[in-house]
């Protein structure tokens, strides 16, 4: 057993996409993994031996500092885009108490997945900058953070595969807006996943690593691909919305 296997690890965000990615690795590397959610019981059933759900919400920091007890390395994966129209707020007061409890807690590194910009909507925009800004607060709390920027995620089940494999499988001819043209730079979930957990391995300096991948694509590219993959022949009609 190494001392890196004898870290305890916090993982914000197990129920998500990407958390649910990293859980099976985190699991398998390290001895200690707590799932940080508002909701234990939701996950506690058939989590694998050394991995527990612990309560915690990003709201209350008191809950943070109880949850972050003898943490070495805690991912900071939650968002609030969903969550209400003044996510920036939210994001920012979230970002601030995760920083601050951690920096009480003694945790060592903080490893958050932020955004590499990807369209030029207002609403895009928005997010971008929320997310650079919870970047920023996280680094200003003290604890080492790095901040790994990433585009889109494919792999099966994630939000843009599964939208793109929607809209191809069901439409023989679409009507593609603007965004549909805005290039991305998309990575693999398998991508994504070995740079995550690389994060634990490299120096515990504050840091911002953009993972885009070696590709610029447009979600219409994405789109032609899926179709030819899957033998379907389908058209395509931009409009300028």
């Amino acid at each position: 057993m190494t001392s890196s296997e004898n870290r305890t690890i916090l993982l914000t965000g197990a129920t998500g996409y990407v958390g649910g990615l990293l859980l099976p690795a985190l699991s398998q590397k390290f001895r200690h993994v707590r799932c940080m959610t508002r909701n234990p019981s939701s996950i506690a059933s058939g989590l694998e031996d050394g991995v527990t759900a612990v309560y915690g919400d990003t709201a209350d920091q008191d809950s943070l500092i109880e949850a972050m007890k003898g943490v070495d390395d805690a991912f900071y994966l939650v968002h609030s885009l969903a969550d209400s129209d003044d996510f920036e707020e939210l994001e920012a007061l979230s970002a601030k108490n995760f920083g601050a409890a951690a920096a009480k807690s003694g945790v060592k590194r903080i490893i958050f997945l932020g955004a590499l910009s990807q369209t030029d909507t207002e609403e895009s925009s928005r997010h971008m900058s929320s997310r650079h800004r919870t970047g920023e607060l996280l680094r200003q709390s003290g604890v080492p953070t790095i901040e790994f920027r990433a585009s889109i995620v494919i792999g099966a089940g994630s939000m843009p595969f599964e939208a793109v494999r929607a809209l191809v499988e069901r439409l023989p001819v679409m009507v593609t807006p603007r965004w549909v043209r805005g290039e991305l730079q998309p990575i693999s979930a398998r991508d994504l996943r070995g740079y995550l957990v690389a994060g634990l391995d490299i120096p515990a300096v504050s840091r911002v690593i953009e993972i885009g991948g070696a590709e610029v694509v447009r979600y219409q590219d994405l789109m032609k691909m899926y179709s030819k993959a899957r033998g379907l022949k389908r058209v395509m009609i931009p409009v300028p919305v």
